[in-house]
């Protein structure tokens, strides 16, 4: 006969909840083995991907700065925004043949100029002249110290979260997610955010009074309201993009604002606002979005961009493919900062299937896991004890011969009083997911 199975009606996700949104202190700057050796002044350029100059393509005589492992190029030394942005880790710089200068270029002097190559081992091709070949020597030694290739170093890192109020910015960035809400203060140098919580809320079920984040998961919150998460995929599938549509209870997410705001401990009449948001919310969803931030909010701009745009800034680029790996998976090729909507897959492969069928998998074992809240619990056991084979076969052939080698136990002590065991399973990933091992 099966034994009741353990309940968590009066559990206290608070300890489990506070170590899954920790935001850590900022972590030690990495330190590049060949430091950069910035370098700017004007130079002389053909239109890229050129080598030769014509009467079409001469040179254009324009400034440039080499920083931080990219080159960037500006019409003149008092211009703000840049014409050209190059990577260049990774890439290669060499000296050009004066040869390759064309009749129309002419003259000894052009002859004594020095010619650089500047390829980013991207498919783009850059040709700049200096005054001489010294100097173009002193150009090349300095960009090549820039084409390292150590991309690590290219990413933006954190700083320690500034306490001089100096440092900061009239700007917050606000990141609303399905399942958590990160936001900060901008500062001068980039930081982790200062506020981190998940985006469920609890509302009462006799006053309305909303709650949102840890304390909406209290127990004797849960006892008297109704908990949602108020800004996910419904189940109905968009026939345009074969995507889920979001669902989004923008009064819910009002109050989500206010708690924001009361968090970071700032007036939103005093800021701009740089809201980042999911790429399926549909237009109207967005409209109102920006009439709750002006109207009630009364805050001073605001600049609305897709999580996946903002993920590749965090990597210093603007061009490249997004692999985005959460509840869902989400591919998007993005171009100059601009989504190629023709290129976007999505399909509902990620962490939500897994927890789904883990939660299948429990509920054999006489583990039954099935609210919301309880996905809490299964999202600690998937990030304490499961990993991605690298060599699939390989480690499945070892788990077969010596399971006892792949044994891992998951900490539930804190959840269920009476501490049951479960003996050890095998956890058949859905459709798509291979098969992975988790011990209990």
């Amino acid at each position: 006969m099966m034994s009741k199975p353990p309940s968590t009606q009066g559990w206290n996700p608070q300890p489990l909840l506070k170590r899954l949104y920790y935001v850590p202190d900022a972590p030690k700057m990495h330190r590049r083995e060949v430091p950069f050796i910035n370098i700017e002044g004007y130079l002389e350029k053909l239109p890229s991907g050129r080598k030769k100059a014509t009467f079409w393509n001469a040179w254009k005589r324009r400034y440039f700065v080499a920083k931080d492992g990219i080159l960037f190029y500006y019409q003149n030394n008092q211009s703000e925004k840049p014409n050209m942005k190059l990577p260049l880790i990774g890439g290669k710089i060499e000296i050009m043949d004066p040869s390759m200068i064309s009749v129309e270029d002419g003259g000894r002097e052009s002859r004594s100029a020095g010619m650089l190559g500047i390829d980013d081992g991207k498919g783009h091709y850059v040709v700049v002249r200096c005054p001489s070949r010294q100097e173009a020597e002193r150009w090349k030694e300095a960009l090549e110290s820039h084409t390292y290739d150590d991309f690590t170093s290219q990413y933006i890192q954190p700083w320690p979260r500034p306490t001089n109020p100096t440092l900061l910015r009239d700007t917050l960035v606000i990141d609303i997610g399905s399942c958590s809400v990160r936001a900060g203060v901008l500062a001068s140098q980039p930081t982790l955010p200062q506020v981190f919580f998940p985006s469920v809320v609890a509302t009462n079920r006799e006053t309305k009074a909303q709650i949102w984040g840890i304390e909406a998961l209290m127990p004797d919150i849960r006892s008297t309201s109704s908990i949602s998460f108020p800004i996910r995929p419904s189940h109905k599938i968009s026939k345009a993009y074969n995507i889920r549509i979001f669902s989004v209870d923008l009064n819910a997410v009002s109050s989500l604002l206010q708690k924001t705001f009361n968090d970071l401990k700032v007036d939103p009449k005093n800021y701009n606002i740089q809201l980042s948001v999911p790429r399926v919310l549909n237009p109207h969803t967005q409209a109102e979005l920006l009439k709750i931030l002006f109207d009630k909010y009364g805050v001073k701009s605001v600049n609305m961009t897709h999580q996946s745009i903002l993920a590749l800034y965090a990597y210093n680029a603007t061009s490249g493919i997004i692999v985005d790996i959460g509840e869902r998976l989400d591919v998007v090729p993005v171009i100059d900062g601009y989504i190629v909507d023709g290129g976007v897959s999505r399909v509902p492969y990620g962490g939500y299937r897994i927890t789904d069928h883990l939660r299948q998998f429990l509920f054999q074992k006489n583990i039954s896991l099935i609210n919301d809240i309880d996905s809490y619990i299964i999202r600690m056991i998937l990030e304490s004890i499961c990993y991605c084979a690298q060599h699939y076969n390989t480690e499945k052939q070892r788990c077969t011969m010596n399971p006892e080698n792949f044994e891992k136990l998951a900490p539930l002590a804190e959840v269920f009083s009476d501490d049951p065991r479960f003996d050890t399973f095998r956890d058949m990933s859905p459709q798509n997911y291979r098969e992975f091992m988790l011990e209990i």
